[in-house]
C-alpha cells in the first residue's frame, strides 16, 4: 500500500517457499503523503462514520473512566484495602470466561445492560453505608465494567469497514486513553472534598 515493493518481495520469499514465482509490479508507484492517509478521508467523507466514531469515542471515554476509577476508589470503601483488590483483581479472570459464552449474543444489548448494571452497582456503593455488601456491589461492578470493556473492543472493530478499521480503532482507543487519564483526578477530587469537610466540621467543632 505505501509502494514498498521490494520490501515486500524480500519478507514474502522469507516466509512462503513458493514466493520465488511471485513478480512485483513492473513499475513501482510512488504514493504521496496524502495516499498514505487516504483513510482518514475516507472515514470524515461518508454521512455515517463521522457520527458512529463519536459515539464510539464516548462510549470507550466513559467505560475505560468506570474500569479504571472503581478499583481507585476502593480506599473510600471504608473496608479492607488488600482484600478489595484482591477481589477486583479476581474479577478479571471470570470476566474473560464469560466472553466465550457472549460471542454469539448481540453487542449492543450486552454492553447496555452490563453499563446499566455497573451504573446501578456504583449508585447502591454510595447508598450502603459500609460492609461486605458496599463491597459485594463494589465487586459486582467492576466485573460489569470489566466485561463491558472487552464486548467494547469487540463490536469497535465490527461497526467499521475494513479501509476505515484501522484509524477508526485508533482514534477510539486514544478516547479509552483519556478515560484512563481522567480517572485518578476524580478520585482526588473526591477525596479533597472529604478532606475539606472533615476539616469544617472539626472547625466547627
Amino acid at each position: 500500500m505505501q509502494g514498498r515493493v521490494k520490501e515486500a518481495m524480500k519478507m514474502l520469499k522469507g516466509v512462503h517457499e513458493n514466493a520465488a514465482n511471485f513478480s512485483p509490479p513492473a513499475k513501482e508507484k510512488r504514493v504521496s503523503f496524502c495516499e498514505l492517509y487516504s483513510s482518514i478521508t475516507v472515514l470524515l467523507r461518508t454521512n455515517w462514520a463521522p457520527k458512529r466514531m463519536v459515539e464510539v469515542m464516548g462510549l470507550g471515554l466513559g467505560i475505560r473512566m468506570v474500569y479504571f476509577w472503581i478499583p481507585l476508589a476502593v480506599g473510600n470503601l471504608n473496608y479492607n484495602i488488600y482484600i478489595a483488590v484482591v477481589l477486583n483483581a479476581l474479577m478479571e479472570i471470570p470476566s474473560c470466561v464469560l466472553m466465550y459464552f457472549l460471542r454469539n449474543c448481540r453487542r449492543k444489548l450486552t454492553i447496555l445492560v452490563c453499563s446499566v448494571g455497573s451504573g446501578i452497582c456504583c449508585i447502591m456503593c454510595v447508598v450502603i453505608g459500609s460492609g461486605g455488601v458496599k463491597v459485594g456491589f463494589e465487586v459486582t461492578s467492576f466485573f460489569c465494567a470489566c466485561t463491558d470493556f472487552n464486548v467494547f473492543l469487540i463490536f469497535m472493530v465490527e461497526l467499521f469497514l475494513t479501509c476505515v478499521r484501522n484509524i477508526a480503532a485508533s482514534v477510539a482507543r486514544q478516547a479509552v486513553v483519556f478515560g484512563c487519564i481522567f480517572s485518578p483526578f476524580l478520585i482526588s477530587a473526591r477525596r479533597n472534598t472529604s478532606t475539606k469537610i472533615i476539616f469544617y466540621d472539626v472547625q466547627k467543632t
